[in-house]
């Protein structure tokens, strides 16, 4: 089920923006776990509307989640 809670993340993220735009610490930490809602949310709906997988598809996909970042475009510094 997606987590509704993401626009009230993104909402306290542009209220803190405007008025601490002296604190990219927090800022950061806020873009953070916006993104790791939105993923979250991305792969539950993924997972509901996808076919069964197979259990060496689950192992892959699981492994891709669990494996040290490498950095690339989408890459979240933390």
């Amino acid at each position: 089920m997606p987590e509704p809670d993401w626009r009230s993340t993104r909402a306290r993220l542009a209220a803190l923006k405007r008025h601490h735009p002296d604190r990219p610490d927090l800022v950061a930490d806020l873009r953070y776990e916006l993104k790791v809602k939105h993923a979250r949310d991305f792969i539950a709906k993924l997972r509901a509307d996808a076919p069964a997988l197979a259990q060496d598809d689950l192992e892959r996909l699981a492994s891709l989640l669990l494996s040290p970042q490498e950095g690339g475009e989408h890459a979240t510094a933390r």
